[in-house]
């Protein structure tokens, strides 16, 4: 269960790090009642349900939290309890899989979003299928974004030791909590966490 866990959240975290290939654009339907560009929305609290497409088939439940310009967090359950959380911000991109071996991957990527000139608001946006923020997203990045706009789907594909891995992520923005006064944030674990790097994670995946 752990290793299907961890490349889900590599898939995902391959967002971050700007490391797969090219990047796939599609339409999302304009059914809804709020865009995500057009809103002031200061932060956003989502429903999403993760699944690995490939190598093997799995999926999780979760909720998502974005605060907008500043970071974006998951945190990621399975039958009522957290099993790992994935934390984004223009900085540094965090994964964090509590069940069975802790451990805590953690990797600096403001410069790969510096050389893009990727601003941060336009990936957020993108998560909430705002169709002018998709077309801003830079084309080594293999991410196709379909589905509502109240259901927007992202599917991300990564690759590494010779493995193909393919997540997915669907919102539910029809049970969306907007600008909390409180949302929810990531906290670094504690000293019995394994730490490593996306080096680190690279090396271990053919054990995996």
């Amino acid at each position: 269960m752990k290793k299907y866990l961890l490349l889900l959240l590599v898939a995902f975290t391959a967002v971050a790090l700007l490391s797969s290939c090219r990047s796939k654009k599609s339409a999302v339907e304009t059914n809804t009642q709020i865009s995500a560009e057009e809103a002031t929305w200061k932060n956003v609290t989502v429903p999403v349900r993760l699944e690995l497409l490939e190598p093997q088939k799995i999926s999780f439940s979760g909720r998502a939290t974005l605060v907008r310009d500043e970071y974006v967090y998951i945190s990621v359950r399975m039958l009522g309890f957290e099993v790992a959380q994935l934390y984004v911000s223009p900085t540094e991109a965090d994964v964090v899989i509590k069940q069975i071996n802790k451990m805590w991957i953690q990797e600096p990527i403001g410069e790969k979003f510096a050389r893009l000139n990727l601003p941060f608001q336009v990936l957020q946006e993108a998560m909430l299928g705002e169709p002018k923020a998709i077309e801003r997203l830079p084309k080594n990045l293999d991410l196709t974004v379909s589905g509502t706009k109240t259901s927007p789907v992202l599917t991300l594909k990564a690759g590494a030791k010779g493995k193909s891995v393919t997540g997915r992520m669907t919102l539910s923005l029809s049970e969306a909590q907007w600008d909390s006064t409180r949302p929810a944030t990531f906290s670094a674990p504690g000293s019995d966490y394994k730490k490593t790097n996306l080096k680190g994670l690279k090396d271990a995946l053919p054990s995996l």
